[in-house]
């Protein structure tokens, strides 16, 4: 009788100690909680973003963004089916055998700075963010008329050549004070030529040009605004532009930069309607998510501002 009590207290014991101990939280979105955690993976993720600032701000926009899209996927009453949460569980199942067991897995995660909830909510999230896409759509889907995706066209889409001249060294280290002043003079002398009587514009940018993307006479870039901001943040000013323009010097941590927008030929619209059609979709489910935000209570408690790269596991219960 005293060896089954003994092994009572000790595994109550062990739920006190283990099953009770919780991630406190480190950020709120409309007054639900998200455990430090989470935020830590999160913060991990982010680490090359720069300053620990900078770090926290893509971590919170990350986090706020799926935790909403979470609470409105409840509110529309939209849920994931009985297939989805079977092929998750399969899905999860196939990892810990590929690992080689529930105590692999468990390695993994730490390693990952992941808690096993947190893995399960991040597997999840990428099929509730479908959910309310499509809702959205849905919705809106009678926008989207012939005028309405040629003026989406018109002030989303750009055709571009630029000059990078660059202020990196071959392995990606900032120039030298020295180094750098000259590269911008080369920028500055580029400029200069191109505002010249009869600029030979297709020979400055073969003489000057520091990026391969822009040598040998290469075509213009055309990009949806969406798409600068993700892979050329950099020619986003284009888009103040009008075509046949040009400007610069624009610098950026990476080069000085002179953009000159061309004019989109009179039929990639119609070669890339399909292409157009969803970067509109896109564009409409964006700007809602933000109007969404906007309106939201996103709070971060003390213990967001405590965290840094260095005590992440700290917060891994």
């Amino acid at each position: 009788m005293k060896r089954c009590l003994s092994l009572l207290l000790l595994c109550a014991l062990t739920l006190l100690l283990f099953g009770c101990v919780t991630s406190p939280t480190a950020i709120k979105v409309n007054g639900v909680s998200v455990d430090a955690a989470e935020v830590a993976f999160y913060l991990r993720y982010n680490q090359s973003a720069g300053s620990l600032e900078a770090v926290k701000a893509a971590a919170l926009d990350q986090i706020s963004t799926a935790e909403l899209i979470r609470q409105k996927c409840k509110e529309m009453k939209l849920s994931l089916t009985k297939e989805q949460q079977a092929t998750l569980k399969q899905e999860k199942e196939a990892l810990i055998n590929q690992l080689g067991g529930k105590a692999a897995y468990l390695e993994y995660l730490n390693a990952s700075l992941l808690t096993d909830r947190g893995y399960d909510k991040f597997q999840e999230n990428a099929l509730y963010y479908q959910l309310l896409y499509n809702a959205v759509h849905e919705k809106n889907k009678d926008i989207y008329t012939g005028e309405y995706l040629g003026q989406f066209f018109t002030g989303n889409y750009l055709a571009i050549r630029y000059i990078a001249v660059s202020r990196l060294d071959n392995d990606g280290n900032p120039l030298s004070e020295s180094a750098d002043a000259a590269q911008k003079v080369k920028a500055e002398q580029a400029l200069n030529e191109m505002l010249a009587n009869n600029a030979d514009l297709d020979a400055i940018l073969e003489k000057y040009n520091e990026d391969p993307e822009m040598m040998g006479g290469s075509e213009p870039l055309v990009l949806s605004r969406n798409e600068a901001k993700q892979e050329y943040p950099f020619l986003l000013p284009a888009f103040e532009l009008e075509p046949g323009d040009f400007d610069g010097v624009y610098t950026t941590d990476t080069g000085y930069y002179i953009l000159i927008r061309s004019a989109l030929s009179a039929n990639y619209y119609s070669e890339h309607a399909e292409e157009i059609y969803y970067n509109a979709v896109d564009s409409t489910f964006s700007a809602q998510i933000k109007d969404w935000k906007e309106k939201s209570r996103i709070t971060t408690p003390r213990v967001f501002d405590q965290m840094t790269l260095e005590n992440l596991a700290d917060y891994l219960k």
